[in-house]
């Protein structure tokens, strides 16, 4: 029983099962010269386990092996993982799988033994490029399900101070980010009354006159373009996300330092509009307490003045 491990070159995790050790090091070879991350064993129970106890992206496994063939070892990864991208392997393409077992074991690709390994390395880009596409597809829902999570916070009616830091603290689960603030200036249409406020985390954690003391002329620039073009500006820094509600009017902007951020754009924009609705919602709210809070004093007023 052999297990060759090569030096980690890439983030995805490969491991070949074959009884046969010149063929894992021809693979090995090959594969590491491409870049990947190579895993090689001759046991298929040692496979199994590996697979069970390790996070690996794709299995490339001979069909015929000692003591089971491959697709016995496919149908016991089977049982506990659904998400391995497996390449099968053949010498013998007679006696390969019949095509209902390979689809029944989900197996995602098939390829002959040979001395040249083109064919297969193009089923291998092929498959991770798959596996790219799966790993964005499972970001992207755990975004989603974190904004699901977090609006209803967002949404509870208080004062917006108080929405302003649970906006600027949950953003932080999206981003790996110490550096964010949030600035608003919202104003009702047709009306003086207007809420401006600055919240900030990390170097930003001061006043909104301190704020604008310190800040440099650059990123005043920069929160001016994201509120005035209502898109998303991106620097080497970070994001700049405006926060425009469902009128298409820009309450302010969020501003988050940050490296990493090309996948969850997307789901910062849509974390932005939810924001910034539930700023407008609170906002309206604040406004509509205060009209009427106008309008029962001077009812009051009038009843004094009728019995005075």
């Amino acid at each position: 029983m052999r297990r060759i491990k090569t030096k980690p070159l890439s983030s995805y995790k490969i491991i070949v099962l074959d009884d046969e050790t010149g063929i894992i090091d021809s693979l090995s070879v090959v594969l590491k010269r491409n870049g990947y991350d190579i895993s090689g064993v001759t046991s298929p129970d040692q496979a199994v386990e590996m697979i069970r106890n390790e996070k690996y992206d794709l299995l490339i496994l001979d069909f015929l092996m000692q003591p089971y063939n491959g697709d016995k070892v496919v149908a016991k990864i089977r049982e506990f993982n659904a998400e391995l991208y497996i390449l099968l392997l053949t010498g013998h393409t007679d006696i390969a799988p019949p095509l209902e077992t390979i689809k029944a074991l989900d197996i995602q690709g098939y390829c002959e033994k040979s001395d040249k390994f083109d064919q297969l390395i193009l089923l291998v880009e092929s498959a991770v490029k798959s596996i790219k596409q799966m790993r964005l597809i499972n970001k992207y829902q755990e975004g989603l399900n974190k904004i699901l999570e977090v609006v209803p916070k967002i949404y509870r009616l208080r004062a917006i101070g108080g929405i302003l830091d649970e906006i600027l603290i949950e953003i932080m689960h999206f981003i790996d980010s110490r550096n964010a603030f949030i600035l608003v200036d919202m104003q009702a249409e047709g009306n003086e009354t207007a809420e401006r406020d600055f919240r900030g985390i990390g170097q930003y954690d001061m006043s909104i006159d301190e704020f604008m003391a310190v800040h440099d002329s650059e990123q005043m620039v920069k929160i001016v373009e994201a509120g005035t073009d209502k898109k998303v500006i991106k620097t080497n820094k970070g994001l700049y996300l405006p926060l425009v509600n469902v009128n298409g009017e820009t309450l302010g902007v969020i501003y988050a330092e940050c490296t990493q951020y090309r996948n969850e754009t997307k789901l910062l924009e849509i974390y932005a509009n939810q924001a910034a609705s539930a700023l407008d919602n609170a906002f309206l709210h604040a406004l509509v307490k205060t009209k009427n809070d106008e309008l029962t004093r001077a009812q009051a007023g009038d009843i004094y003045d009728t019995f005075s």
